[in-house]
């Protein structure tokens, strides 16, 4: 059974201090199958090492209550060390369970995002998009 097939499935919006993430709820919620849309949300004084670990347990918690990632979308901002380390370290763990599409938003920090799209090559389907409107975000796109 696909994860779009799975009794719950789940798309997960992870949302860096910053993000306009209601365009992508939006887009995302209108291109899916039933299934239970979950955005997360860096709060302003959050660190970066705090937000991936609070992704990360929050993906445990849906895990265990019989969740299945379809699609994870993370809308990437921030550029320091610690935020890429902290965000290489979330969503490696988010691939690992997820059985859809994780995908990248590179509107804002293209080098940030692309370089991260290049350290998880090969790890699964990591599509970078350039906004809510990237076609990539079509279930019938293809990605190579």
């Amino acid at each position: 059974m696909s994860a779009r097939q799975s009794v719950n499935p789940i798309v997960m919006i992870i949302a860096e201090r910053g993000s306009d993430w209601v365009a992508f709820a939006e887009r995302l919620r209108s291109r899916q199958t039933p299934a239970q849309q979950i955005v997360v949300v860096q709060g302003d004084d959050e660190t970066d090492e705090a937000f991936a670990l609070r992704v990360i347990g929050k993906q445990k918690a849906l895990r265990i209550g019989g969740g299945t990632l379809c699609d994870v979308a993370v809308l990437v901002r921030g550029r320091t060390r610690t935020a890429l380390a902290a965000r290489n370290m979330m969503v490696r763990s988010l691939l690992a369970e997820s059985q859809g599409r994780l995908f990248l938003d590179e509107s804002h920090q293209p080098f940030a995002a692309r370089a991260l799209a290049r350290a998880l090559r090969g790890q699964g389907n990591v599509s970078l998009v350039a906004g809510p409107e990237d076609e990539a975000l079509n279930p019938r796109t293809r990605v190579a």
